[in-house]
């Protein structure tokens, strides 16, 4: 098999910087809003099941039942969008 040209590995690197310009970059707030949302439901999963045991109701408690809730919808939301609407 022949080596690849020097033509071919300029034209290859310039494609891959490209695509890391305009398609990884701009999406990198877009995977730490998905770190931070998957941070806060797997703490409010983990404190519902494991450290709550009490069976009094606070607007605390309510906050963070709100706060799990939307994270937990938030993680398959951001999810597709990071992956430019596709589920691979």
């Amino acid at each position: 098999m022949k080596k690849p040209s020097e033509n071919w590995k300029r034209i290859r690197r310039a494609a891959l910087e490209r695509a890391q310009r305009t398609a990884i970059d701009p999406l990198s707030p877009l995977y730490d809003l998905y770190l931070g949302v998957c941070a806060v439901y797997l703490a409010g999963f983990l404190h519902f099941n494991f450290f709550d045991y009490s069976t009094e109701f606070t607007w605390f408690k309510a906050c963070i039942i709100i706060c799990v809730a939307v994270a937990g919808a938030l993680v398959s939301v951001v999810r597709v969008f990071g992956t430019n609407g596709s589920l691979n």
